[in-house]
Protein backbone atom coordinates (compact mmCIF):
# COMPACT_ATOMS: atom_id res chain seq x y z
CA UNK A 1 0.00 0.00 0.00
CA UNK A 2 1.06 3.55 -0.91
CA UNK A 3 -0.23 7.10 -0.51
CA UNK A 4 -0.68 8.92 -3.95
CA UNK A 5 0.52 11.67 -2.31
CA UNK A 6 4.36 10.43 -1.48
CA UNK A 7 4.01 8.64 -4.87
CA UNK A 8 3.14 12.15 -6.48
CA UNK A 9 6.35 13.81 -4.03
CA UNK A 10 8.21 11.37 -6.00
CA UNK A 11 7.75 11.50 -9.14
CA UNK A 12 7.73 15.28 -8.87
CA UNK A 13 11.12 15.58 -8.04
CA UNK A 14 12.29 12.90 -10.49
CA UNK A 15 10.72 14.86 -13.59
CA UNK A 16 12.32 18.10 -12.37
CA UNK A 17 16.05 16.66 -12.31
CA UNK A 18 16.39 17.05 -15.45
CA UNK A 19 15.99 20.99 -15.78
CA UNK A 20 18.84 21.09 -12.91
CA UNK A 21 21.06 18.17 -13.31
CA UNK A 22 23.41 18.78 -16.54
CA UNK A 23 24.46 15.28 -16.88
CA UNK A 24 20.63 13.89 -17.27
CA UNK A 25 20.00 16.91 -19.86
CA UNK A 26 21.66 14.85 -22.56
CA UNK A 27 19.13 11.42 -22.13
CA UNK A 28 16.44 13.36 -20.44
CA UNK A 29 13.95 12.31 -23.34
CA UNK A 30 14.25 8.42 -22.42
CA UNK A 31 14.56 9.94 -18.58
CA UNK A 32 10.88 11.63 -19.00
CA UNK A 33 9.75 8.53 -21.46
CA UNK A 34 10.48 5.81 -18.74
CA UNK A 35 9.03 7.60 -15.25
CA UNK A 36 6.26 8.49 -17.44
CA UNK A 37 5.58 5.23 -18.27
CA UNK A 38 5.71 4.00 -15.01
CA UNK A 39 3.48 6.46 -13.60
CA UNK A 40 0.84 6.20 -16.28
CA UNK A 41 1.76 2.76 -17.63
CA UNK A 42 1.74 1.16 -14.42
CA UNK A 43 -1.75 2.59 -13.39
CA UNK A 44 -3.92 0.10 -11.55
CA UNK A 45 -7.11 0.40 -10.69
CA UNK A 46 -7.07 3.64 -9.62
CA UNK A 47 -10.25 6.24 -9.69
CA UNK A 48 -13.78 4.81 -10.68
CA UNK A 49 -13.71 4.94 -14.86
CA UNK A 50 -11.48 1.81 -14.80
CA UNK A 51 -14.49 -0.34 -13.43
CA UNK A 52 -16.72 0.10 -16.67
CA UNK A 53 -13.59 -0.12 -18.76
CA UNK A 54 -12.49 -3.81 -17.25
CA UNK A 55 -15.98 -5.23 -18.01
CA UNK A 56 -16.16 -3.95 -21.31
CA UNK A 57 -12.51 -5.62 -21.66
CA UNK A 58 -13.75 -8.77 -20.10
CA UNK A 59 -16.90 -9.21 -22.26
CA UNK A 60 -14.55 -8.74 -25.66
CA UNK A 61 -12.66 -11.54 -24.69
CA UNK A 62 -15.99 -13.49 -26.50
CA UNK A 63 -16.42 -11.67 -28.98
CA UNK A 64 -15.41 -12.74 -32.80
CA UNK A 65 -17.04 -10.21 -34.70
CA UNK A 66 -15.63 -6.63 -34.88
CA UNK A 67 -18.42 -5.33 -36.57
CA UNK A 68 -20.58 -6.03 -33.02
CA UNK A 69 -17.75 -3.96 -31.31
CA UNK A 70 -17.78 -1.05 -33.57
CA UNK A 71 -21.76 -0.53 -34.04
CA UNK A 72 -22.67 -2.19 -30.28
CA UNK A 73 -19.51 -1.56 -28.37
CA UNK A 74 -19.98 0.92 -25.31
CA UNK A 75 -17.03 3.16 -26.00
CA UNK A 76 -16.21 5.32 -29.16
CA UNK A 77 -15.28 2.64 -32.61
CA UNK A 78 -11.13 3.14 -32.40
CA UNK A 79 -11.06 2.73 -28.63
CA UNK A 80 -13.52 -0.43 -29.06
CA UNK A 81 -11.31 -1.79 -31.27
CA UNK A 82 -8.05 -1.23 -29.25
CA UNK A 83 -9.44 -2.61 -26.65
CA UNK A 84 -10.78 -5.67 -28.34
CA UNK A 85 -7.57 -6.64 -29.68
CA UNK A 86 -5.58 -6.64 -26.49
CA UNK A 87 -8.76 -8.56 -24.87
CA UNK A 88 -8.82 -11.41 -27.30
CA UNK A 89 -5.26 -11.41 -27.55
CA UNK A 90 -5.19 -12.56 -23.90
CA UNK A 91 -3.44 -9.47 -22.53
CA UNK A 92 -4.23 -8.93 -19.20
CA UNK A 93 -5.65 -5.59 -18.72
CA UNK A 94 -2.77 -3.76 -17.19
CA UNK A 95 -1.04 -4.21 -20.63
CA UNK A 96 -3.83 -2.92 -22.21
CA UNK A 97 -2.94 0.25 -20.26
CA UNK A 98 0.27 0.34 -20.67
CA UNK A 99 -0.76 0.86 -24.31
CA UNK A 100 -2.59 3.61 -23.68
CA UNK A 101 0.32 5.20 -21.94
CA UNK A 102 2.84 4.45 -24.38
CA UNK A 103 1.16 6.57 -27.13
CA UNK A 104 -0.06 9.38 -24.57
CA UNK A 105 3.91 9.97 -23.86
CA UNK A 106 4.95 9.51 -26.89
CA UNK A 107 2.62 12.33 -28.13
CA UNK A 108 3.58 14.86 -25.49
CA UNK A 109 6.97 14.20 -25.52
CA UNK A 110 6.73 14.51 -29.92
CA UNK A 111 5.07 17.71 -29.18
CA UNK A 112 7.32 19.15 -26.50
CA UNK A 113 10.05 18.19 -28.55
CA UNK A 114 8.62 20.00 -31.94
CA UNK A 115 7.68 23.22 -29.85
CA UNK A 116 11.28 23.51 -28.36
CA UNK A 117 10.24 24.02 -24.50
CA UNK A 118 13.19 24.60 -22.59
CA UNK A 119 12.16 23.92 -18.91
CA UNK A 120 11.23 20.68 -19.89
CA UNK A 121 10.73 19.05 -16.19
CA UNK A 122 8.67 22.37 -15.15
CA UNK A 123 6.56 21.95 -17.91
CA UNK A 124 6.17 18.14 -17.44
CA UNK A 125 5.80 18.57 -13.35
CA UNK A 126 2.78 21.37 -14.38
CA UNK A 127 0.68 18.71 -16.55
CA UNK A 128 1.78 15.99 -14.15
CA UNK A 129 0.30 17.93 -11.33
CA UNK A 130 -2.93 19.50 -13.27
CA UNK A 131 -3.80 16.60 -15.64
CA UNK A 132 -2.22 13.78 -14.13
CA UNK A 133 -4.86 12.16 -12.70
CA UNK A 134 -8.15 13.08 -13.89
CA UNK A 135 -7.14 12.84 -17.21
CA UNK A 136 -3.83 10.31 -18.18
CA UNK A 137 -4.37 8.22 -14.86
CA UNK A 138 -8.48 7.89 -15.38
CA UNK A 139 -10.23 9.03 -18.50
CA UNK A 140 -7.94 6.80 -20.98
CA UNK A 141 -10.11 7.45 -23.97
CA UNK A 142 -10.13 11.40 -23.43
CA UNK A 143 -6.47 11.15 -22.32
CA UNK A 144 -5.83 9.45 -25.97
CA UNK A 145 -8.17 11.92 -27.76
CA UNK A 146 -6.37 15.18 -26.44
CA UNK A 147 -2.80 13.59 -26.97
CA UNK A 148 -3.54 13.01 -30.81
CA UNK A 149 -5.03 16.55 -30.59
CA UNK A 150 -2.41 18.17 -29.53
CA UNK A 151 0.07 16.60 -32.12
CA UNK A 152 -2.58 17.56 -34.55
CA UNK A 153 -2.49 21.54 -33.59
CA UNK A 154 1.36 21.46 -34.03
CA UNK A 155 0.70 19.99 -37.73
CA UNK A 156 -1.61 22.87 -38.22
CA UNK A 157 0.85 25.32 -37.33
CA UNK A 158 3.43 24.06 -39.86
CA UNK A 159 0.91 24.29 -42.46
CA UNK A 160 0.08 21.01 -42.97
CA UNK A 161 -3.28 21.84 -42.56
CA UNK A 162 -5.20 18.08 -44.29
CA UNK A 163 -2.96 16.27 -41.61
CA UNK A 164 -4.51 18.27 -38.80
CA UNK A 165 -7.84 17.75 -40.19
CA UNK A 166 -7.39 14.27 -40.41
CA UNK A 167 -5.99 13.46 -36.88
CA UNK A 168 -9.07 15.23 -35.46
CA UNK A 169 -11.76 12.80 -36.94
CA UNK A 170 -8.97 10.36 -35.99
CA UNK A 171 -8.94 10.96 -32.42
CA UNK A 172 -12.96 11.29 -32.04
CA UNK A 173 -12.98 7.31 -32.52
CA UNK A 174 -11.03 7.58 -29.18
CA UNK A 175 -13.40 10.78 -27.78
CA UNK A 176 -16.59 11.88 -29.27
CA UNK A 177 -15.58 15.33 -27.32
CA UNK A 178 -12.18 15.43 -29.93
CA UNK A 179 -14.29 17.64 -31.76
CA UNK A 180 -14.09 20.66 -29.64
CA UNK A 181 -10.35 20.77 -30.52
CA UNK A 182 -11.17 22.29 -33.70
CA UNK A 183 -11.19 25.60 -31.74
CA UNK A 184 -7.26 24.95 -32.00
CA UNK A 185 -7.38 25.88 -35.91
CA UNK A 186 -9.05 28.54 -35.00
CA UNK A 187 -6.92 30.45 -32.44
CA UNK A 188 -4.01 29.26 -34.81
CA UNK A 189 -4.96 31.56 -37.25
CA UNK A 190 -6.27 33.98 -35.34
CA UNK A 191 -2.58 34.13 -33.69
CA UNK A 192 -0.54 33.90 -37.08
CA UNK A 193 -3.24 36.76 -38.38
CA UNK A 194 -1.63 38.98 -35.45
CA UNK A 195 2.02 38.43 -36.19
CA UNK A 196 2.35 35.63 -33.61
CA UNK A 197 0.83 37.78 -31.02
CA UNK A 198 -1.75 36.17 -28.31
CA UNK A 199 -5.57 37.03 -29.09
CA UNK A 200 -6.43 40.11 -27.34
CA UNK A 201 -8.66 40.33 -24.38
CA UNK A 202 -11.55 41.69 -26.27
CA UNK A 203 -11.36 38.37 -29.14
CA UNK A 204 -10.69 36.34 -25.88
CA UNK A 205 -14.31 37.45 -24.86
CA UNK A 206 -15.79 37.38 -27.50
CA UNK A 207 -14.89 34.13 -28.71
CA UNK A 208 -16.51 32.36 -25.48
CA UNK A 209 -19.16 34.28 -25.56
CA UNK A 210 -19.48 32.45 -28.98
CA UNK A 211 -19.14 29.16 -27.04
CA UNK A 212 -21.17 29.86 -24.32
CA UNK A 213 -24.21 30.52 -26.87
CA UNK A 214 -23.14 27.94 -28.94
CA UNK A 215 -23.13 25.60 -25.32
CA UNK A 216 -26.49 26.98 -24.58
CA UNK A 217 -27.67 25.67 -27.83
CA UNK A 218 -26.91 22.12 -26.76
CA UNK A 219 -28.08 22.52 -23.39
CA UNK A 220 -31.44 23.04 -24.61
CA UNK A 221 -31.69 20.79 -27.26
CA UNK A 222 -30.93 18.10 -24.40
CA UNK A 223 -33.45 19.28 -21.86
CA UNK A 224 -36.06 19.11 -24.87
CA UNK A 225 -34.85 15.65 -25.83
CA UNK A 226 -33.93 16.49 -29.46
CA UNK A 227 -30.83 13.97 -29.38
CA UNK A 228 -32.68 10.84 -29.39
CA UNK A 229 -34.53 12.16 -32.50
CA UNK A 230 -31.80 13.08 -34.18
CA UNK A 231 -30.11 9.21 -33.79
CA UNK A 232 -27.65 10.36 -30.83
CA UNK A 233 -29.17 8.68 -27.82
CA UNK A 234 -26.46 7.21 -25.67
CA UNK A 235 -25.42 11.50 -25.22
CA UNK A 236 -28.78 11.81 -24.10
CA UNK A 237 -28.37 9.21 -22.03
CA UNK A 238 -25.12 10.64 -20.36
CA UNK A 239 -26.52 13.92 -19.91
CA UNK A 240 -29.40 12.99 -17.96
CA UNK A 241 -26.85 10.63 -15.98
CA UNK A 242 -24.68 13.28 -15.50
CA UNK A 243 -27.39 16.03 -14.73
CA UNK A 244 -28.31 13.95 -11.89
CA UNK A 245 -25.58 12.45 -10.37
CA UNK A 246 -24.53 13.56 -7.29
CA UNK A 247 -20.32 12.77 -6.93
CA UNK A 248 -20.55 13.96 -10.91
CA UNK A 249 -21.65 16.75 -9.84
CA UNK A 250 -20.08 17.36 -6.78
CA UNK A 251 -17.00 19.40 -8.83
CA UNK A 252 -18.89 22.04 -10.14
CA UNK A 253 -19.96 25.62 -7.97
CA UNK A 254 -17.57 24.93 -5.03
CA UNK A 255 -14.22 26.62 -3.68
CA UNK A 256 -12.92 25.52 -6.67
CA UNK A 257 -13.94 28.13 -9.06
CA UNK A 258 -11.09 30.01 -7.46
CA UNK A 259 -8.57 28.10 -9.69
CA UNK A 260 -9.78 29.86 -12.59
CA UNK A 261 -9.12 33.53 -10.88
CA UNK A 262 -5.83 32.37 -9.47
CA UNK A 263 -4.83 31.22 -13.16
CA UNK A 264 -6.20 34.52 -14.80
CA UNK A 265 -3.73 36.39 -12.64
CA UNK A 266 -0.74 34.21 -13.59
CA UNK A 267 -1.61 34.33 -17.12
CA UNK A 268 -1.81 38.15 -17.33
CA UNK A 269 1.27 38.37 -15.93
CA UNK A 270 3.11 35.61 -18.11
CA UNK A 271 1.58 38.06 -20.94
CA UNK A 272 4.13 40.64 -21.50
CA UNK A 273 6.55 37.89 -21.66
CA UNK A 274 4.47 36.10 -24.73
CA UNK A 275 4.09 39.37 -26.49
CA UNK A 276 8.03 40.18 -25.74
CA UNK A 277 8.37 36.86 -27.81
CA UNK A 278 5.90 36.54 -30.44
CA UNK A 279 6.16 32.99 -30.78
CA UNK A 280 3.48 30.89 -32.26
CA UNK A 281 2.55 28.48 -30.34
CA UNK A 282 3.48 30.15 -27.06
CA UNK A 283 1.08 32.74 -28.29
CA UNK A 284 -1.63 29.86 -29.25
CA UNK A 285 -1.05 27.79 -25.90
CA UNK A 286 -1.46 31.49 -23.97
CA UNK A 287 -4.49 32.31 -25.78
CA UNK A 288 -6.57 28.38 -25.48
CA UNK A 289 -5.02 28.58 -21.29
CA UNK A 290 -6.31 32.16 -20.37
CA UNK A 291 -10.00 30.46 -22.79
CA UNK A 292 -9.91 28.19 -20.19
CA UNK A 293 -10.53 31.18 -17.51
CA UNK A 294 -13.15 32.65 -19.13
CA UNK A 295 -15.09 29.07 -20.23
CA UNK A 296 -14.05 27.05 -17.50
CA UNK A 297 -16.88 28.38 -14.91
CA UNK A 298 -19.82 28.18 -17.50
CA UNK A 299 -18.39 24.72 -18.82
CA UNK A 300 -18.71 23.62 -15.18
CA UNK A 301 -23.17 24.19 -14.56
CA UNK A 302 -23.39 20.73 -16.75
CA UNK A 303 -20.90 17.88 -15.65
CA UNK A 304 -20.63 16.44 -19.13
CA UNK A 305 -19.27 19.42 -20.64
CA UNK A 306 -16.26 19.45 -17.74
CA UNK A 307 -14.62 17.03 -20.39
CA UNK A 308 -13.83 20.16 -22.82
CA UNK A 309 -11.80 21.94 -19.98
CA UNK A 310 -8.91 19.62 -20.70
CA UNK A 311 -8.91 20.63 -24.52
CA UNK A 312 -8.02 24.39 -22.80
CA UNK A 313 -6.18 23.74 -19.25
CA UNK A 314 -3.95 21.44 -21.07
CA UNK A 315 -2.26 24.51 -22.23
CA UNK A 316 -1.32 26.06 -18.87
CA UNK A 317 2.05 23.60 -18.57
CA UNK A 318 3.30 25.27 -22.50
CA UNK A 319 1.90 28.83 -21.41
CA UNK A 320 3.64 29.08 -18.66
CA UNK A 321 7.06 26.86 -19.34
CA UNK A 322 8.20 27.45 -22.98
CA UNK A 323 10.74 30.38 -22.07
CA UNK A 324 10.59 30.25 -18.93
CA UNK A 325 14.49 30.13 -18.27
CA UNK A 326 14.89 32.82 -21.40
CA UNK A 327 18.00 34.68 -20.80
CA UNK A 328 16.13 38.03 -20.10
CA UNK A 329 14.55 36.73 -16.83
CA UNK A 330 17.18 36.98 -13.82
CA UNK A 331 17.62 34.14 -11.41
CA UNK A 332 14.95 35.34 -9.08
CA UNK A 333 12.10 35.70 -11.66
CA UNK A 334 13.01 32.31 -12.53
CA UNK A 335 12.67 31.14 -9.13
CA UNK A 336 9.55 32.98 -8.15
CA UNK A 337 7.45 31.92 -11.80
CA UNK A 338 8.66 28.82 -11.22
CA UNK A 339 7.11 28.77 -7.36
CA UNK A 340 4.09 30.50 -8.43
CA UNK A 341 3.41 27.73 -11.21
CA UNK A 342 3.77 24.84 -8.99
CA UNK A 343 1.71 25.98 -6.56
CA UNK A 344 -0.98 27.01 -8.51
CA UNK A 345 -0.84 23.27 -10.38
CA UNK A 346 -0.06 21.66 -7.16
CA UNK A 347 -3.98 23.09 -6.45
CA UNK A 348 -5.22 21.05 -8.44
CA UNK A 349 -4.41 17.01 -6.82
CA UNK A 350 -4.87 18.80 -3.76
CA UNK A 351 -8.47 19.15 -4.33
CA UNK A 352 -8.68 15.24 -5.70
CA UNK A 353 -6.60 14.06 -2.84
CA UNK A 354 -8.41 15.82 -0.13
CA UNK A 355 -12.10 14.35 -1.54
CA UNK A 356 -14.00 12.09 0.76
CA UNK A 357 -15.03 9.98 -2.05
CA UNK A 358 -11.33 9.63 -3.83
CA UNK A 359 -9.96 8.57 -0.20
CA UNK A 360 -10.38 4.54 -1.08
CA UNK A 361 -7.62 5.25 -4.07
CA UNK A 362 -5.62 8.09 -2.85
CA UNK A 363 -4.63 6.21 0.42
CA UNK A 364 -4.36 2.77 -1.22
CA UNK A 365 -2.78 3.79 -4.79
CA UNK A 366 -1.97 0.97 -6.89
CA UNK A 367 0.73 0.68 -9.47
CA UNK A 368 2.04 -2.63 -11.12
CA UNK A 369 5.35 -1.49 -11.85
CA UNK A 370 6.06 0.03 -8.24
CA UNK A 371 4.54 -3.04 -6.96
CA UNK A 372 7.20 -4.96 -9.09
CA UNK A 373 9.92 -3.07 -8.28
CA UNK A 374 9.23 -2.98 -3.96
CA UNK A 375 7.49 -5.84 -4.01
CA UNK A 376 4.25 -4.39 -2.68
CA UNK A 377 0.85 -6.07 -2.42
CA UNK A 378 -1.77 -5.33 -5.46
CA UNK A 379 -5.35 -5.74 -4.42
CA UNK A 380 -7.53 -8.64 -6.71
CA UNK A 381 -9.51 -6.81 -9.13
CA UNK A 382 -12.87 -8.19 -7.49
CA UNK A 383 -12.11 -7.08 -4.00
CA UNK A 384 -11.08 -3.57 -5.07
CA UNK A 385 -14.05 -2.83 -7.49
CA UNK A 386 -16.39 -4.17 -4.07
CA UNK A 387 -14.30 -2.04 -1.92
CA UNK A 388 -14.63 0.98 -4.48
CA UNK A 389 -18.24 0.42 -5.12
CA UNK A 390 -18.88 -0.02 -1.27
CA UNK A 391 -17.42 3.66 -0.85
CA UNK A 392 -19.65 5.21 -3.65
CA UNK A 393 -22.75 3.55 -2.12
CA UNK A 394 -21.86 5.71 1.26
CA UNK A 395 -22.27 8.92 -0.89
CA UNK A 396 -24.99 7.69 -1.76
CA UNK A 397 -23.59 7.34 -5.51
CA UNK A 398 -24.46 4.42 -7.66
CA UNK A 399 -21.74 4.82 -10.03
CA UNK A 400 -21.19 1.20 -10.44
CA UNK A 401 -24.68 0.13 -11.01
CA UNK A 402 -25.49 3.25 -13.61
CA UNK A 403 -24.37 4.03 -16.73
CA UNK A 404 -20.90 6.31 -16.47
CA UNK A 405 -18.72 6.12 -19.12
CA UNK A 406 -17.01 9.30 -19.77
Amino acid sequence: MINAGIFYVISILLLGLSDFSEKLKKYRYIFFFLILLVIWGGNRFNGADWINYINVYRGFNDENSILNVIYLGRFEWLFSIWMWIFSRAGIPYEGFVASIALVNILCLLWVIKKVRIESIGLCLITLFLIEGWTLYHEQLRQAIALSICLVAAVHFLNNRKRLAYFLIVFSTGFHSSAFFSLLFFYVINRVLRRKNAPLSLHEIILTSLAIVSSVGIVVVAMKLGVLNLIGLSRLQEKFEYYETDQLSGSSLINVGMIAYLLGFCILLWYRKTVLRQRVAWLSFAWSMAILWCFLGPWLRIFAIFTRFEHYLIIFIPFAVCVYSSSADQNVKQIAQRTLITILFSATFFIRIALNPEHQIWVLNYQNVFVSLIFDMHLDNVDVRKDVICENFSQYDNNFCGEFSSK
